[in-house]
């Protein structure tokens, strides 16, 4: 096809080989063709990544290593610490939202904070030529991963998975007396059984009480049973000794 046919905008397929040139790469142009279909960027994404996952990775570099882009060549150490200013941030920013008395927050709190995306901008600088919204994008994506680190590490805790809302660990309350405190009441009242879901919808309801998940619930259960203070009548169900 004519130069003189192309403009500025037109969705194109350019398939060529990279070279070496001065020491810098360089694609070597073999054929350009235009593309109609607007699926057809999607479907190379598509075939660049299952091509990523099933071969480039097992190329060998020997003789020419390849040339790193510049973000990537930082050492370790400052890599690590770059990330760690990120993880501060997050960890700043929920304090601040949790100053608000709210006494929780949402996952979306922290991925949709402008600082913390400009930040993770800054990391993902090596992508200079993408576009803002894909940078965008890239720098949500970093924050999430940050973000489920945290968790992972304990640094933040998970107190309601379906409705996604997090807590700091010094928020956390220890449940064991809560539940304790409810079987006796039950026991007053003249209930021989308490269900482990009477449980958790007293505790989940009692305001102020955050991280009371129903795996933490569970374990303040198990830890009266080993106390030798309740025990489990039958599966999922509890009463006093």
């Amino acid at each position: 096809m004519a130069r003189e046919t192309l403009q500025l905008g037109v969705q194109i397929r350019c398939v060529g080989r990279v070279e070496m040139y001065q020491e810098k790469k360089q694609v070597v142009v073999e054929n350009i063709q235009v593309l109609v279909d607007p699926n057809e960027e999607l479907l190379h994404w598509i075939e660049v990544m299952l091509l990523s996952r099933k071969f480039y990775h097992k190329i060998t570099y020997v003789d020419n290593p390849p040339i790193l882009p510049k973000w990537k060549q930082l050492s370790s150490e400052k890599a690590v610490e770059t990330e760690d200013v990120l993880k501060s941030q997050m960890l700043e920013h929920i304090a601040r939202v949790l100053q608000s008395g709210r006494g929780h927050f949402y996952k979306e709190d922290v991925l949709k904070a402008e600082e913390l995306v400009v930040q993770a901008t800054t990391l993902e600088q090596g992508q200079g030529t993408e576009g803002d919204a894909m940078k965008r994008a890239r720098a949500v994506a970093r924050i999430n991963k940050e973000f489920h680190s945290l968790v992972e590490s304990g640094e933040v805790c998970e107190v309601d998975p379906v409705e996604g809302t997090f807590c700091l660990p010094d928020q956390s309350i220890d449940l064991e007396p809560i539940a304790f405190a409810f079987l006796q009441a039950r026991a007053a009242e003249g209930y021989s059984k308490t269900t482990f879901g009477e449980v958790q919808e007293h505790i989940t309801s009692i305001p102020n009480v955050y991280g009371a998940n129903w795996e933490k619930i569970f374990h303040s259960l198990d830890g009266l049973i080993a106390s030798s203070k309740i025990y489990e009548v039958e599966e999922g169900h509890y009463s006093l000794v």
